[in-house]
């Protein structure tokens, strides 16, 4: 009874730091991206420091350095839609938007799906097919994977923060994950991240970034001092303290042989 109090008392404990922690960085990161979206939509970007930190609006619908870029031929762009499906896209659809869908996805044969024709997209026609979708809220397989994908690493590390058993690890995982969640309801609520924060130097671009990517950052980097460092200074402080202990034990057990 007593173990399972302990294990009750520790989670009990980890989840009101969580708690706090996503109160105050997951709750400071959606204010802030709902002003970005404010402020900074369609507006030219905003200099800091010339050639170095500037403020652009970005949205983006891929994760990891935009590794399924390549794919959105296949996930962004839908090859098919129902009747039903089509016609509730048109009803929320632009009038001037309407011809330029009726023109790329024709009626098959049965009459019961539209099919986007053989002929091969321009960059503009990809550009303004992601724009149309996103305005009428069509959220496509592209979304669905990452929703997905980043839905499952915050699980994987939300398991892994429960499961600890080396406290000093609670509080970067706890902004990790607090970074982790402001990203994936951003996804969820908009179909994509708001990213703002545009730094580069001569020829060095680092990809755009927001809030919560910098709370992810930081937390792996404190986490990793926490693994490295802490870890093991305790661990040499432990050993440093059990080593007189045993050689008190030694000598006891020698004068008792005499």
């Amino acid at each position: 009874m007593s173990l399972l109090a302990g294990k009750l008392s520790d989670f009990s404990k980890k989840l009101k730091i969580l708690l706090i922690f996503m109160l105050f960085f997951t709750t400071s990161d959606l204010i802030v991206k709902v002003v970005v979206n404010r402020v900074l939509k369609g507006q030219p970007e905003v200099v800091v420091i010339e050639n170095f930190w500037h403020f652009s609006y970005v949205e983006n619908d891929d994760i990891g350095f935009s590794f399924f870029r390549r794919f959105d031929d296949y996930l962004k762009i839908p090859q098919a839609f129902s009747v039903k499906k089509f016609e509730s896209i048109l009803v929320k659809a632009k009038q001037k938007d309407i011809s330029f869908l009726n023109y790329l996805y024709q009626l098959d044969s049965t009459g019961k799906e539209y099919h986007l024709g053989d002929q091969q997209l321009t960059d503009y026609q990809k550009e303004r097919l992601d724009s149309i979708f996103s305005e009428v809220d069509y959220r496509p397989l592209k979304w669905i994977l990452m929703v997905l994908l980043q839905g499952l690493g915050s699980l994987i590390i939300i398991l892994m923060y429960f499961t600890l058993v080396d406290l000093t690890q609670v509080l970067p995982l706890a902004l990790i994950i607090s970074g982790a969640f402001g990203n994936l309801i951003d996804r969820i609520i908009r179909g994509g991240v708001v990213d703002f924060v545009d730094m580069y130097y001569k020829d060095f671009h680092w990809p755009t970034y927001n809030l919560a990517d910098l709370y992810m950052v930081i937390g792996a980097i404190w986490l990793m001092i926490t693994v490295f460092f802490v870890s093991d200074k305790e661990l040499s402080e432990n050993t440093e303290t059990s080593t007189p202990i045993n050689h008190t034990n030694e000598n006891k057990l020698k004068d008792q042989q005499l």
